[in-house]
């Protein structure tokens, strides 16, 4: 009973480790923060995403580039 103890110990604490230090760690690098920022900008809520999706963003957010930048020319 005391080693299952300890194994929920330690995966919580290694959850927890992860949640409070790796993923704000991870989400203040450079890259990731603009692209975060990026997300709050155009209103795009990131925990709506599928992984499926994430292959098809990168030619939907170059066609969204391309329509802005032709509306700022114009």
């Amino acid at each position: 009973m005391a080693a299952r103890l300890l194994k929920l110990t330690a995966a919580l604490a290694l959850l927890t480790l992860i949640w409070l230090v790796a993923l704000p760690w991870a989400a203040n690098r450079p890259r990731m923060a603009a692209h975060l920022d990026w997300l709050e900008k155009e209103k795009i809520d990131p925990s709506a995403m599928y992984y499926t999706e994430l292959e098809m963003m990168q030619p939907i957010f170059k066609k969204m580039a391309m329509e802005r930048r032709r509306s700022e020319h114009r």
